[in-house]
């Protein structure tokens, strides 16, 4: 039951994000204001997100970018897509498991969502600012 609660969340979370990129109109000027103030806080948190990540684990890419001749951004988005697809991986793998509690159910079905979503989030948040640099 706790997955089915999960897969609920997430996917009204992910509607909200593919309908905040949407430029609707709406009858009330009201209604577009509130819908841009929405928007605009979306794009702030996975852009906040985005980049929080990748500072997160630019201390130990560092020395993985000068030693391969990578880009650091590049040795940086690499090293966290590969960790968050291990999670993901550790979470299908657990889920494939019969001795599973529902409990434990919700809980990697939630790691799985979320590790998949990082990189989403990540890929999102340097696409909307590549156009900056």
């Amino acid at each position: 039951m706790l997955a089915k609660w999960v897969l609920a969340g997430f996917g009204i979370l992910y509607a909200l994000v593919a309908l905040s990129f949407l430029p609707l109109r709406f009858a009330s000027p009201a209604l577009e204001d509130a819908w841009e103030i929405f928007s605009g806080l979306v794009f702030t948190v996975i852009t906040l997100a985005g980049v929080g990540l990748l500072t997160v684990v630019s201390w130990f890419t560092t020395p993985i970018a000068r030693g391969t001749a990578v880009a650091p951004a590049h040795a940086q988005e690499i090293v966290l897509a590969l960790i968050c697809f291990g999670i993901a991986a550790y979470s299908v793998f657990r889920l494939t498991q019969k001795d599973l509690s529902p409990g434990g159910k919700g809980a990697y079905t939630f790691f799985l969502l979320l590790a998949l979503s990082i990189v989403a989030v990540v890929r999102i948040a340097l696409y909307s600012w590549a156009h900056f640099a």
